[in-house]
C-alpha cells in the first residue's frame, strides 16, 4: 500500500519525553508506520498509509496528549511549493504565550507576502514561507524588532549555537547570582 508523509508543528515540546508522548499518541492510529520527532524545529513527521488517516486526526492526537498541533503539509505538496518559496529561520526573543505567537503571525502575514509563518514562543523561534523576491529574511527580523522583539535571523547551523550560546548566558547569570546575592 502506498505511503504518505504528513508534517505537523507541534507547539510546546521541550524535552525527550514530551517527543516521546507525541511519538506514542501518533504511533496508535491505524495505518502510521513511523513518526520522527524533531524538538529543534518543533515539528513532526508522520508516515502513513494513504488514505488512513487525515491532518486533522493526526492534530487530534497530538492534542489528546497536551500539546498544540497545526498542519504544515504532505511532503508532496511542499515538494511542489518549495520551487517557488523561501524560507527564513529565526530567533525570536521576548515572545512569553501563545498571544505573542498569534500577534506576530497576523502582523507579520499582514506586512508582507507570506504563505505560512510559525511562531514558538517556548523554543523563541520562528519559520517563515514566502515567496521568492517578495521580501528577504532580514527584512521580516527588522519587522519583527520594530514591534519589540528581538529577532535575529538564522543561517543553517546556528540554531543549535545561538541555543548554547543562550544557555551559557543563561548559567553564567545563575552562578554570577550565587556568588553575589
Amino acid at each position: 500500500m502506498k505511503t504518505e508523509e504528513i508534517r505537523l508543528h507541534v507547539g510546546g515540546m521541550s524535552c525527550h519525553s514530551c517527543g516521546f508522548a507525541v511519538q506514542g499518541s501518533l504511533k496508535k492510529l491505524k495505518g502510521v508506520r513511523e513518526v520522527l520527532v524533531n524538538l529543534l524545529e518543533q515539528s513532526v513527521i508522520v508516515e502513513c498509509e494513504m488514505e488512513t488517516q487525515t491532518g486533522s486526526s493526526l492534530i487530534s492526537a497530538v492534542e489528546d496528549v497536551g500539546f498544540v498541533a497545526q498542519l504544515i503539509g504532505t511532503k508532496r505538496e511542499q515538494a511542489a511549493e518549495a520551487s517557488d518559496l523561501e524560507t527564513c529561520e529565526l530567533s525570536v526573543y521576548g515572545m512569553t504565550c501563545q498571544s505573542c505567537e498569534a500577534h506576530l503571525e497576523k502582523v507579520i502575514a499582514s506586512r508582507f507576502p507570506v504563505r505560512h509563518a510559525k511562531f514558538d514562543a517556548s523554543a523563541q523561534s520562528a519559520v517563515v514561507h514566502y515567496p521568492k523576491g517578495s521580501c528577504n529574511s532580514q527584512e521580516i527580523a527588522d519587522a519583527i524588532t520594530d514591534m519589540g522583539f528581538d529577532a535575529f535571523v538564522l543561517h543553517k547551523g546556528m540554531q543549535l549555537l545561538f541555543s548554547g550560546i543562550i544557555f551559557l548566558a543563561f548559567s553564567w547569570k545563575r552562578l554570577k547570582y550565587r556568588l553575589n546575592p
